[in-house]
């Protein structure tokens, strides 16, 4: 509270707080956090785009810096590996929902788009969804190409 509702420090908070629900089976709690997250600057934050191999640290200490976007890695990740009763329907509006905040945000050809449309497009192949997640995989191919980084898709 001290940094302020839209800071990093509450973006933080509120990556835990989904997480949280999300492992809980609390979805519609993990839903209402992840609205308020997306209602946030997504681009706060020390964020090395596009190589995902580049870490960038503070010194002294093994403490990395947290970006708004590593959080929505995290974010995206609890989505991909959730089980119980999160069942796809559910896991796609999730992802179609940071998309389109993501869309709102950033340029069009935003390297963080595509890394979204990647995960979204591997939700809709695994829901069987063959068609939508084609079209979305081309969309991310698109941008991925204009940083010369297929090997993520």
């Amino acid at each position: 509270a001290c940094a302020g509702l839209g800071s990093l420090p509450a973006q933080i908070q509120m990556m835990h707080r989904f997480s949280f629900y999300m492992r809980q089976n609390n979805f519609l709690r993990a839903e209402q956090v992840l609205d308020n997250f997306l209602e946030t600057d997504l681009n706060q934050g020390y964020y090395a785009p596009p190589e995902h191999d580049v870490h960038i640290c503070r010194g002294p200490g093994d403490y990395p810096v947290q970006s708004s976007q590593s959080l929505v890695d995290d974010i995206l990740d609890v989505i991909g590996h959730a089980g119980g009763q999160a069942t796809g329907v559910f896991k796609i509006k999730l992802l179609e929902k940071i998309l389109s905040a993501q869309k709102k945000q950033f340029d069009q050809t935003d390297y963080r788009i595509a890394l979204t449309q990647c995960a979204l497009g591997a939700c809709l192949q695994s829901c069987g969804f063959n068609e939508r997640a084609l079209t979305t995989f081309q969309s991310a191919i698109e941008t991925m190409h204009l940083y010369e980084n297929m090997h993520h898709i």
